[in-house]
């Protein structure tokens, strides 16, 4: 679609809680995408996410900095900055956050509904 754009700053995250572009942005907002979601955030030595699996999307997360460990079917993976995760759908992942982090998470397609507890 012509003329659709949107500038941000990416290291906001008060801002859709550091969602940049997904389809849970409303009608009419550039960053309304249904193809692709993209987060910015910084974490927290100790955050953690719990075990989940996606059905439709599959998931790219870039450390720009920092260290943390998926666990991916029960399988551990240690990432440090400048280092990514490419994760297919049906994997049951969970991350643990080691040491202060900053990532970049993409999803596609954007499904907000698509995370699911074993």
């Amino acid at each position: 679609m012509k003329n659709k754009y949107f500038v941000g700053k990416y290291n906001n995250p008060q801002e859709c809680g550091g969602w940049i572009i997904g389809s849970f942005y409303d009608q009419g907002d550039p960053r309304k995408n249904d193809q692709i979601e993209i987060l910015y955030k910084e974490h927290k030595k100790g955050d953690k996410t719990k075990p989940h699996f996606h059905k439709e999307k599959v998931e790219v997360v870039i450390l720009l900095s920092g260290k943390v460990k998926y666990v991916v079917n029960d399988k551990e993976i240690i990432l440090s900055g400048g280092e990514f995760i490419f994760i297919d759908v049906g994997n049951i992942i969970a991350m643990d956050v080691l040491d202060d982090s900053k990532l970049f998470a993409i999803h596609s397609p954007s499904l907000p509904k698509d995370k699911f507890i074993p």
